[in-house]
């Protein structure tokens, strides 16, 4: 059975073609928060999933010479198996995943090149979590499965009075001489592991309809758990690198004020995605933080518990 679904990202309509009804229903419900609807449509992504294709190097490869003329094309072989491939003609992707999950990791991807390629002209993407409190923007910036959602739920659950932006992606750019963060309403990723960190236990987390269907990551809407909205656009005011604390549990927080040090943090950061990125506006923005927004290298404590009001604290402290 064929499914199709259309629905909004940022400014562009896509369309969805799926081998399965269950890939569309994971995809809509699991991880995005978007509105259905009936629009124009300016995008179409289809969606296969071949089992045998990355068996061995030369399936792949053939694969891809097959569909290489007019195509521009993305292999993945580590975590994630499968093709993206577009045709800029048609303005048309095609998803080859091994297995669901991959189709599914494969669309989350695309999607976030989608809605990035739409501000590149304008902004640079950081691979970070984030939210607001007090109209200011928080943005850790970190490797991944280092603690980004960890960081976000911890402070959910602690400090009532945040929006959560996102916990993995953010576009930042200039607008009004500000520094802002913009980003797609993704549900959180966490894993039952990271909670035990938190000492946050809620049944509603962890059931049928936030399990993705691989290991045990769940995909959580902040506001149903912890009943916080979400902003799409935010004044930054602080940015935190930070790493976990592989020798012991002692937290540490210390300002950075040298300028090839952030520029060095920050362009490390965003090569994690591979989004074009115009080079006026990467230096522009690097100044920008440099010259408008607190920077700090931050290590995690091992017990997450009262991380929040640690945190703001510090922060206050140093200021």
């Amino acid at each position: 059975m064929i499914m199709f679904s259309t629905f909004k990202i940022g400014l562009s309509n896509i369309k969805i073609e799926s081998y399965s009804p269950k890939i569309i229903e994971k995809i809509m419900s699991k991880q995005f928060i978007v509105l259905e609807g009936n629009y124009p449509i300016d995008k179409e992504i289809y969606i296969y999933k071949k089992i045998n294709i990355f068996k061995t190097r030369s399936k792949y490869a053939d694969y891809a010479r097959k569909h290489s003329e007019n195509w521009t094309i993305h292999i993945y072989h580590d975590v994630v198996k499968g093709l993206i491939i577009y045709s800029k003609c048609e303005n048309k992707y095609i998803i080859v995943g091994q297995k669901d999950f991959d189709c599914i990791c494969l669309f989350k991807a695309l999607i976030l090149k989608i809605y990035s390629d739409q501000l590149c002209e304008s902004s640079i993407a950081f691979h970070a979590s984030s939210f607001e409190l007090n109209d200011e923007a928080y943005v850790f910036l970190g490797n991944g499965n280092t603690g980004k959602s960890t960081i976000l739920f911890s402070f959910a659950d602690q400090i009532k009075d945040i929006k959560a932006i996102n916990d993995d992606f953010v576009m930042c750019h200039k607008e009004n001489n500000e520094l802002m963060l913009k980003s797609l309403p993704l549900k959180c990723a966490i894993r039952k592991a990271s909670l035990k960190h938190l000492n946050i236990e809620n049944n509603n987390i962890f059931n049928e309809k936030n399990y993705l269907g691989d290991g045990d990551q769940y995909y959580i809407d902040m506001n149903d758990i912890f009943n916080i909205p979400y902003s799409i656009n935010s004044k930054l005011k602080y940015m935190f690198f930070f790493k976990t604390n592989a020798s012991g549990s002692e937290f540490s927080l210390k300002r950075i004020t040298d300028r090839k040090l952030i520029a060095k943090l920050v362009t490390i950061n965003m090569t994690s995605f591979k989004i074009k990125v115009n080079q006026q506006i990467l230096l522009n923005i690097i100044n920008s933080i440099i010259d408008r927004v607190k920077v700090y290298e931050l290590i995690l404590p091992f017990d997450m518990t009262g991380f929040a009001t640690l945190l703001l604290n510090e922060v206050q402290r140093q200021i």
